[in-house]
């Protein structure tokens, strides 16, 4: 089986590797396996068996099976905080409007020639 520990988790893998093979033998609970490995449970936010999202407490893995194993996560993209992006696109058509005087649009921000201000609607 395939092996791959997301993030901090290759921190618990005796040789710290992130990717590496493991043997079962039949059908293994992944919980078991988990605890086998030495990744503590509370750690582990997001499992995927082949690709698919499953539950640790409830999955069964094989030997010809691929384990993903990701701890949980902070930080991304600023579309994922819609009034977050929104500020942040309005400060930078703000920018472009005094910097170049020109038309600026960015997130429904239009930039007034006229008055080199920004608004939602001219």
């Amino acid at each position: 089986m395939e092996v791959h520990l997301g993030g901090h988790l290759a921190f618990y893998d005796r040789q710290k590797r992130s990717r590496f093979e493991v043997h079962v033998e039949g059908e293994v609970q992944l919980l078991d396996l988990i605890r086998e490995l030495g990744v503590p449970e509370a750690e582990i936010a997001i499992a995927a068996v082949n690709r698919s999202l499953v539950a640790p407490a409830t999955a069964v893995v094989r030997d010809a099976d691929r384990l993903d194993l990701y701890p949980p996560m902070s930080g991304g993209a600023p579309a994922a905080f819609p009034a977050r992006a929104g500020r942040a696109a309005g400060r930078a058509a703000r920018r472009r409007c005094r910097n170049r005087g020109g038309p600026a649009q960015s997130a429904g921000w239009t930039c007034c020639r006229s008055t080199r201000s920004t608004s939602s609607s001219c």
